[in-house]
């Protein structure tokens, strides 16, 4: 049995961060706000909509540079190009399904 992933959750809405973390630990999955400092994550889950500082994509592609990020994004602009600058990006239109999400963490995660 593989241990839970670690998943580094960024979002400056409160409300939609309480409701990912909560959804997430119920599925098995550890969730961390990086503030931990050198906490190794097994994934990214980042909401595009509302980035806290001092994250950016940037920053992001610089520290996690192979580790799989998932951005979330409500935007009409949005879409699968939000994260063509990120090695190993995956993009979820929002509002978010849980399912979609949980499917594409454990295929992001796992391969």
């Amino acid at each position: 049995m593989r241990p839970p992933a670690m998943l580094l959750l960024i979002s400056a809405d409160a409300l939609l961060y309480a409701s990912l973390a909560e959804y997430l630990v119920s599925r098995g999955h550890r969730v961390c706000d990086g503030a931990e400092g050198d906490t190794v994550v097994s994934a990214v889950v980042v909401d595009a909509d509302a980035w806290p500082a001092p994250w950016t994509r940037g920053r992001l592609r610089r520290r996690f540079p192979g580790t799989p990020c998932i951005l979330l994004s409500g935007s009409p602009l949005a879409g699968p190009d939000t994260v063509s600058r990120l090695r190993h990006g995956f993009f979820l239109p929002k509002p978010v399904r849980p399912a979609e999400l949980a499917s594409m963490i454990d295929h992001a995660v796992n391969g």
